[in-house]
């Protein structure tokens, strides 16, 4: 472990490092005491660690929790895997699209083994768990690998991957698939914030100048990774359906699902409680493929109370 900065503020104790894990280095920021329960957040595709909002994390660990955000494997400032080329993104869409059994550079089970690696390095036996989009996807292979590591799973806008399950909005799944217009940073963050703007709840909407600063830091951090993304998507596609793990799941689950989700319907959400046994669903009005900052008290409570119940 290195490059570590510590900071104490008011009701927040923050620190960030880089650490190596087996497979993978990368960075992670924690808010909260090391001996608070810990809490393991996992974000979705292209999504670095500081998509999980500084004040979500904070008001977590407010509730005493060790909370941990870090980056994924390709993204942000983790390792990146550039040595196994470009994707045949074209090909596995199709092969996805059809029932062909199709390879990519890396699986979304080798992400969460992943974080296994980091509980392990960072001396966690069991967790909370928090997946959202991929990374709820991510959480659900985790909680079936290492189930004894995890008190409780949050999935959060994510889907079960079965067949025939609504897939994102016609204009969201145009520009998904579509590549910045040129490959300097402008055209990627002009790219990457209409994306966000498209995705996002429309009654709760980002601040713009929070959004933008969002946005340029998350490209600033990631400049140039031309493929990343790419191979996190082929994962997901290339994964299936995860609906016999869900059903063999036995720890208890919240489901968290935005009615008003672009990207990943609602009954996706759906599709994962009604999956998983005696699993919690949770669908919040007004919400989009994101968790806004007006709603960040809201989700807080309601996860709290589920970490807290017997």
């Amino acid at each position: 472990m290195n490059n570590q900065t510590e900071s104490t503020q008011p009701n927040k104790l923050y620190r960030s490092a880089v650490i190596d894990l087996q497979s993978i280095r990368t960075r992670y920021d924690q808010f909260g005491h090391d001996a608070d329960p810990a809490v393991l957040l996992v974000h979705g595709l292209g999504a670095q660690r500081i998509a999980w909002h500084d004040d979500f994390c904070a008001s977590l660990s407010d509730q005493g929790y060790r909370v941990i955000r870090f980056d994924n494997r390709d993204i942000g400032q983790a390792s990146r895997f550039d040595a196994l080329g470009p994707p045949n993104l074209l090909w596995i869409l199709l092969a996805s699209k059809i029932g062909l059994p199709c390879r990519a550079p890396y699986t979304l089970r080798d992400m969460a083994r992943d974080c296994i690696d980091l509980l392990d390095t960072l001396g966690i036996d069991r967790c909370f768990l928090m997946g959202a989009s991929m990374g709820g996807m991510i959480a659900q292979h985790l909680a079936d690998l290492a189930p004894e590591r995890i008190f409780k799973l949050v999935c959060i806008m994510s889907s079960s991957g079965r067949k025939g399950l609504p897939g994102p909005e016609k204009a969201v799944r145009k520009l998904l698939l579509s590549a910045p217009t040129s490959p300097g940073k402008q055209a990627r963050i002009t790219h990457d914030l209409a994306f966000w703007k498209l995705i996002a709840s429309k009654r709760y909407p980002p601040d713009p100048d929070e959004l933008r600063d969002f946005v340029v830091t998350s490209v600033e951090r990631d400049h140039p990774n031309l493929h990343g993304v790419e191979r996190q998507f082929c994962a997901i596609l290339a994964d299936g359906s995860r609906t016999e793990i869900l059903a063999g799941l036995q720890l208890p689950c919240l489901v968290i699902h935005g009615d008003e989700d672009r990207l990943i319907p609602p009954a996706c959400g759906w599709d994962v409680a009604n999956t998983i046994p005696n699993a919690r669903y949770l669908l919040v009005e007004g919400m989009g493929h994101d968790l806004p900052s007006a709603l960040h008290q809201n989700l807080v409570a309601h996860i709290h109370a589920f970490f807290e119940q017997e």
